[in-house]
């Protein structure tokens, strides 16, 4: 085997999606050959690779972990600086992506904390950025108000409510002068009067 192979590079998410290694390669080929690492495992030999499943990264007839992967990582480092609210709901920087990704690193940050970056009007967590294969603060992270900007812009393109103030109904006319009707006369009070009228007849 050649020198590379005994370098500690590798890493691997072990199904809770916490981070293992680095593992050299002599090692992880030697676990791939006993069946101890699934063909869907994201792996990665370098910080800023995202992570990628073994089978995508070792196409035939390539040998997994004795050869150079297939892929070669595209290194494009997360540039944005972020903010975040403390415990006591304070907003704290704004920092770089390299600070926070060192704090990360050493699980400094919880999983629950909500922040956003400087370009952004609203707070989601690390994972919403950075959801799996996606090293916090490293990768470039995903726009987690994506969908929501989609439907209000859906919303806003949709038929145009009326923006016109209803009329106001038009003032009741002063009747200046009228008399209002008196109300009716029961029908005993008719009665009565033609009984009197007939008399004054």
């Amino acid at each position: 085997m050649s020198q590379d192979l005994e370098e500690e590079c590798w890493e691997y998410l072990d199904p809770r999606s916490v981070k293992r290694g680095p593992f050299s390669g002599k090692r992880m080929a030697q676990w791939y050959d006993h069946q101890m690492l699934p063909e869907d495992l994201a792996v990665r030999h370098h910080p800023n690779m995202p992570w990628t499943p073994i089978k995508e990264l070792f196409h035939p007839p390539l040998q997994p972990f004795r050869t150079q992967p297939w892929k070669q990582p595209v290194v494009t480092r997360c540039t944005a600086h972020w903010q975040y609210c403390d415990t006591r709901g304070q907003l704290q920087g704004p920092f770089a992506s390299a600070q926070m990704a060192l704090w990360s690193e050493h699980g400094m940050l919880p999983k629950s904390l909500m922040l956003r970056r400087t370009t952004d009007t609203s707070f989601a967590t690390i994972s919403d950025f950075f959801p799996r294969n996606l090293v916090p603060f490293v990768s470039p992270p995903v726009n987690p108000f994506q969908a929501t900007q989609a439907a209000t812009a859906n919303v806003a393109g949709g038929p145009k409510a009326a923006t016109k103030p209803a009329a106001k109904p038009a003032a009741v006319p002063k009747q200046v002068g009228i008399q209002q009707p008196a109300p009716l006369a029961t029908p005993a009070q008719q009665h009565a009067a033609r009984q009197q009228q007939q008399q004054q007849q």
